[in-house]
């Protein structure tokens, strides 16, 4: 019992240390694109449900793919498999249609206060949505995988890893977005 303690704490520090060092890079990217952003200051409370909404699509595949991977059920392997693909392609649909979905409310909002183009703004949503979701499935499905292949148990290692990462893929996601639909 004490060992496994240990190896979840060394697992989980390691990942969390990880993950300060990665939320660094994305606060530098939006600080990069600040007088950007300060030109339609609405569009920074995209910023947040973006990185949450991506953080939490990616971590509830990396959470199935770590019972997966323990059940057998998955292949420690990045190859092609029925089970897989299934979960991946699961969260591929509720990424998409969640991304969608608030858009939706987001546009209904931008409408209800007034601003310039609130179709803009749901489209800027949506389209990063599109961006991100397979970014961040990738992304889950590696590092489950990887981590297993390592001896190191996903539970551990996806979640913080991965809200991390899609915390810069987010961001990085939205400005590419933003530069399409908006400029």
């Amino acid at each position: 019992m004490v060992g496994s303690v240990s190896k979840i704490v060394k697992e989980n520090t390691l990942a969390l240390l990880l993950s300060a060092v990665l939320s660094i890079f994305a606060g530098m990217f939006l600080q990069m694109n600040l007088e950007r952003m300060v030109m339609l200051p609405a569009v920074l409370a995209l910023i947040p449900p973006i990185n949450g909404m991506a953080g939490n699509v990616g971590s509830i595949l990396g959470a199935r793919l770590g019972s997966a991977l323990h059940l057998g059920i998955v292949k420690p392997a990045l190859k092609k498999q029925h089970a897989l693909g299934e979960r991946m392609l699961d969260s591929v649909k509720s990424g998409i249609t969640s991304f969608f979905v608030i858009s939706v409310v987001i546009g209904g909002w931008a409408w209800a206060r007034g601003l310039a183009n609130p179709v803009a703004f749901a489209a800027t949503f949506f389209l990063t949505g599109l961006i991100l979701t397979p970014l961040v499935i990738l992304s889950s499905t590696f590092i489950a995988i990887f981590s297993y292949m390592r001896g190191l148990d996903p539970d551990n290692i996806v979640g913080p890893l991965l809200t991390s990462i899609a915390d810069i893929l987010g961001v990085l996601s939205f400005l590419l977005a933003q530069t399409i639909v908006l400029f």
